[in-house]
């Protein structure tokens, strides 16, 4: 992988970094397992020691082809989202049931920069500083 353009196509996940947006885009689809989890999180390990710097990450997550998430799965994708260069995250899709548990997960863990939107565009916004209209 170039540390200009890095990406990942996996079996039910994405993950690209652009370098000009300074954004880490992921795409979830499927169902969940603990394994698709666990293959997530070393990826996203991988990717946090090789895009440059050490500031904490601006990610945008597109779930809007994920159908499901099992709990021993949410614990790894928790475990994700403490890692020191998981910074400002936006979990975007109009699943309400996804965004609510993201949400309430996030609230537990006293996470104030992981918000939930109906669109990608809506959290890109957000990533960027743009305040979007609030509900």
């Amino acid at each position: 992988m170039d540390s200009e353009e890095l990406s990942y196509k996996g079996e039910k996940f994405t993950i690209r970094w652009d370098p000009k947006e300074e954004i880490l885009f992921e795409e979830m689809w499927g169902h969940h397992t603990i394994k698709d989890a666990e293959d997530y999180l070393a990826k996203f390990k991988e990717f946090c020691e090789k895009i440059p710097g050490t500031d904490p990450l601006k990610i945008l997550v597109d779930v809007s082809k994920q159908e499901k998430t099992d709990s021993d799965a949410r614990r790894v994708y928790t475990e994700a989202s403490s890692h020191p260069r998981s910074g400002r995250s936006a979990i975007c899709g109009p699943n309400i049931i996804i965004r609510l548990i993201a949400g309430f997960i996030s609230t537990a863990l006293g996470r104030k920069n992981i918000k939930t939107f109906a669109s990608a565009k809506e959290g890109l916004k957000w990533l960027k500083g743009i305040e979007t209209e609030k509900r």
